[in-house]
């Protein structure tokens, strides 16, 4: 799939690095999310995970059974995983 992708990959192991030495959780946090990114930037090739996590979330459940304060803050939990996951991964 990488060779799809019109840009390269980013090396995540070098986000800290490229940020003099401070990795940037709350960039990492939008790019994952791609909310509000694609209403300010339009089409890009990573999916806008916050409306895959909220679309997976409500589908497996009867409807309106989460308010959507509760399936936000759910979807900012699965994030912050991610994004503590990818700080993991950062070059000591």
């Amino acid at each position: 799939m990488a060779k799809a992708l019109k840009n390269p990959l980013p090396d995540l192991t070098k986000l800290s690095q490229n940020n003099k030495g401070v990795f940037p959780a709350s960039r990492i946090y939008d790019v994952i999310d791609g909310r509000i990114e694609v209403m300010n930037h339009g089409r890009r090739d990573m999916p806008v995970w916050g409306d895959v996590y909220a679309s997976e979330l409500t589908a497996r459940l009867p409807r309106n059974s989460l308010s959507k304060e509760t399936v936000d803050a759910m979807v900012r939990v699965r994030i912050l995983t991610v994004v503590e996951y990818i700080s993991t991964l950062q070059d000591r």
